[in-house]
């Protein structure tokens, strides 16, 4: 599901982030351990996530 910010970057939900093929296995994986049901997010805010639970490893 897509929804739109105003006067922003579109935004997406966990379920269609999650099965985006644009990320690899590894980052749906951590996606769905990152993501909230009831938010939507910003690719922006997606690869941030992502660059921040990679960090820790």
């Amino acid at each position: 599901m897509v929804k739109s910010r105003t006067k922003g970057a579109p935004t997406y939900g966990k379920q269609a982030l999650i099965t985006s093929k644009m990320f690899t296995p590894v980052e749906r994986d951590i996606l769905k351990l990152s993501l909230d049901e009831n938010k939507t997010y910003t690719l922006d805010e997606v690869n941030k996530i992502i660059a921040d639970f990679k960090g820790g490893i």
